[in-house]
């Protein structure tokens, strides 16, 4: 995005990957969840019921279907929020709750990309471009042909030209082969 940004003839430039949001990751203890009872999926259970909530069914209403979420209170998932380690995480053997705290070694709050797109089951990011007015989409390819080309991308990495630039190499392509038989009926009207 960078070198298309630089580009005199580029009037904006765009991925298709979001912006990156906050996750919780609470680092789970082994040997203080065992003596409580608490499994990983109970952690996962809690976090989940206290932030996004838990589909418990649906509601059909004409042709849509509702889920229905259960969750905690507005005050309560703003407390988990700012005090995560006095949320509760109740296992399916006990009968009363226990703070997170009791359960896990940290609670870490990382960054991600909420959606990781793929083409042909490998990871992939496309970054695009729109020329300024007045200027067509070749030019804009080749005034950033060369800095792309001289990117080392490491081992398993690889790099495609899409877009109009490869419909219009595919139609092109597609036309090669009619060509000489075109050209020979041309010569013999003539």
């Amino acid at each position: 995005m960078a070198i298309l940004e630089q580009s005199p003839y580029t009037l904006e430039s765009r991925s298709n990957w979001r912006q990156r949001v906050k996750k919780v990751v609470p680092e789970y203890g082994q040997a203080r969840g065992r003596w409580s009872g608490i499994s990983r999926g109970d952690v996962a259970r809690a976090s989940k019921r206290a932030f996004d909530g838990i589909t418990v069914g649906q509601f059909r209403q004409e042709d849509d279907l509702i889920p229905i979420v259960l969750r905690h209170q507005e005050s309560e998932r703003v407390q988990a929020a700012t005090n995560i380690d006095m949320l509760q995480v109740l296992s399916p053997f006990a009968i009363d709750a226990v703070p997170l705290a009791q359960v896990t070694k940290s609670v870490e709050v990382a960054w991600e990309d909420p959606v990781i797109w793929r083409w042909d089951r490998r990871r992939a990011i496309t970054v695009q471009a729109s020329p300024k007015i007045g200027v067509t989409t070749p030019t804009l390819r080749d005034s950033v042909l060369s800095e792309f080309n001289a990117i080392k991308l490491p081992p398993g990495y690889k790099m495609d030209w899409d877009g109009e630039y490869d419909t219009s190499k595919e139609s092109q392509d597609g036309l090669k082969p009619g060509m000489v038989p075109a050209l020979i009926i041309m010569v013999f009207i003539i």
